[in-house]
């Protein structure tokens, strides 16, 4: 985060790249990120591992010294990142993630967009678990926070999975109100957290939940609710919010209050919801948001039918990095 910034504040464009952990193999891991440093061309690298022969210029955690004493960089870019904010890297699950460039009046739009939809006030505390270099936590749990002024506690990501009760303790010891989620997450503290961790933990503080970057199920919002409710937790807190990299972050936000949350009849022509039970919500577009189900010919659809969704926003990217086929094939009519 301190690197972020320190980027930011020279008008540089930073990208945070997954970080190594003991459940990636390394020489997997290494190969992924030689691609990555390959089709991007940074300038250099700030990374702790040792011996890990990318091609580009490598330098130490917070010191910033050289570890390679050479500056080899990848091979040049045409592409221009003038004027971008940052890039961040799409959640595709085959092949190598693309890069997103995203400009600065994308992000700004963003933040003003999801603040005034959560309704964010300098009363709140947001308490994550989610990785940096995703844009659910970069987004929303980094930069939000920052550009509001409003307190943020962070756990390291692997912690949380070893021991997801620490995010329950954190809400309840520093009065968390908001949290992102993916849709896993519930089901997962619901069935991991032992009871021993939850003496003394109180949960009413929170007033949203959001849950987001999967598709969401009732079966683990019920399954967290059902297992934390003694905790104080209320049954309204459960928000949804359909987000991409390529539009910075949320495209929609939506309550368990709103008109349609519980949807028991789903698509006509889709499949049922995975679980059994009614589809839930992920609410209604941001303001200046435009989204549309399309067929194959990107012709509108009825409501209720399946089709591949198109969205014009104030926060769309400004292109695939050094993808200028991609960025077509993604890109038409604004």
């Amino acid at each position: 985060m301190l690197h972020y910034l320190a980027l930011v504040s020279r008008g540089l464009t930073p990208a945070i790249l997954t970080p190594p952990n003991r459940k990636l193999q390394r020489d997997y891991y290494v190969t992924q990120m030689r691609a990555v440093v390959e089709a991007c061309g940074f300038s250099a690298v700030i990374t702790d591992l040792e011996d890990c022969k990318l091609p580009v210029h490598r330098l130490r955690p917070f010191t910033l010294d050289s570890s390679d004493g050479t500056i080899a960089r990848a091979r040049g870019v045409a592409d221009d990142v003038s004027d971008a904010a940052f890039l961040q890297f799409s959640s595709g699950t085959t092949g190598f993630k693309r890069g997103v460039l995203i400009d600065h009046p994308a992000v700004l739009a963003q933040l003003a967009a999801c603040s005034q939809a959560i309704e964010l006030s300098d009363r709140d505390t947001i308490v994550s678990w989610l990785p940096l270099y995703h844009d659910m936590g970069f987004i929303a749990c980094l930069n939000m926070p920052l550009a509001s002024g409003v307190h943020c506690v962070m756990l390291q990501p692997l912690d949380w999975v070893a021991r997801p009760g620490l995010y329950l303790q954190a809400v309840s010891r520093y009065h968390g109100t908001l949290s992102w989620h993916p849709n896993f997450a519930f089901s997962f503290m619901a069935q991991r957290v032992r009871a021993e961790e939850l003496k003394g933990v109180e949960l009413s503080s929170v007033r949203g939940l959001v849950n987001c970057s999967e598709p969401v199920t009732r079966t683990s919002q019920d399954c967290f609710l059902e297992r934390f409710q003694a905790c104080g937790l209320r049954s309204h807190v459960f928000w949804g919010c359909y987000a991409m990299a390529e539009t910075t972050f949320a495209l929609t936000h939506g309550t368990a209050h709103d008109a349609g949350y519980f949807d028991h009849q789903g698509p006509t022509d889709g499949p049922a919801q995975m679980g059994g039970g009614p589809h839930v919500s992920v609410g209604r577009p941001l303001p200046g948001v435009e989204l549309i189900a399309a067929d194959g010919d990107l012709g509108p659809l009825e409501d209720g039918t399946v089709g591949e969704l198109c969205v014009r926003s104030p926060f769309n990217l400004r292109r695939y990095y050094n993808n200028p086929a991609a960025t077509t094939a993604a890109l038409q009519d604004g």
